[in-house]
């Protein structure tokens, strides 16, 4: 995993979101009243401002000797102020019962069984089964079970409780990243993320393989942007 200078220590994306959670939690409290007009909560506002802080980590160069403490608090409070302006979070949540479904799903290894398999596990509708899975499939698998300490309720909570019914950060940037992009984009790297080769996204859309690779190239560079030079390689 990519390491980076922060504070005079090289220390990976996981290391730098897991010791800054207060710095999330002191920038979603602030907001919090703000936004409970527009219905965020302030668990919302904490995934909202993990976003930020990990494009804080991607793009920060600490050979200048600055703090990270400082340029993430901006990253984190410029995510939150914009979600707030546009009245919605750009589809950063999931139910928490597809959480949940997701959670039991992965503990009882059934994310490489068909979604009839899975719903007769479970006893839940298909169309459920399909969203928890897809919540599988779009997040990163990372050990996020560290206890870090809550400003807000004085307690320990691992990383997924802080954030909420084990939402972890990659499928926060990965989900917000998704959504920005146009529909085919948006199709074409799922496949991707879900094992499929450009190939086989071409023979379900019934065009060349050359479509594929189109689609992937303007996919890249929205990547980069997105996140910056650090880009982690969502799409390879």
């Amino acid at each position: 995993m990519e390491t980076k200078l922060i504070n005079g220590e090289y220390k990976t994306r996981d290391q730098v979101v897991i010791e800054n959670i207060g710095l999330v939690e002191k920038v979603a409290n602030r907001y919090e009243q703000a936004g409970k007009p527009s219905g965020f909560e302030f668990e919302d506002l904490c995934s909202i401002g993990t976003i930020g802080l990990i494009k804080a980590f991607y793009v920060f160069d600490g050979s200048a000797g600055n703090q990270f403490s400082t340029y993430a608090y901006s990253k984190i409070r410029g995510e939150i102020t914009i979600a707030l302006a546009n009245g919605h979070d750009r589809g950063v949540r999931y139910p928490k019962n597809i959480k949940e479904k997701a959670v039991t799903i992965k503990r009882r290894n059934l994310q490489d069984e068909s979604i009839e398999i899975i719903a007769e596990a479970l006893e839940i509708s298909e169309q459920m089964a399909k969203t928890a899975l897809e919540y599988l499939n779009l997040g990163k698998a990372l050990s996020l079970d560290e206890t870090v300490k809550s400003i807000k309720q004085q307690e320990e909570r691992t990383y997924h409780e802080h954030i909420g019914a084990n939402q972890d950060y990659s499928m926060v940037v990965v989900k917000d990243f998704l959504n920005r992009l146009r529909p085919r984009e948006k199709e074409l790297t799922i496949a991707l993320m879900n094992g499929l080769s450009s190939t086989d996204v071409a023979r379900r859309w019934g065009v060349s393989k050359t479509v594929p690779y189109n689609h992937l190239k303007r996919i890249r560079p929205k990547l980069q942007a997105y996140i910056g030079e650090g880009a982690i390689a969502v799409v390879k």
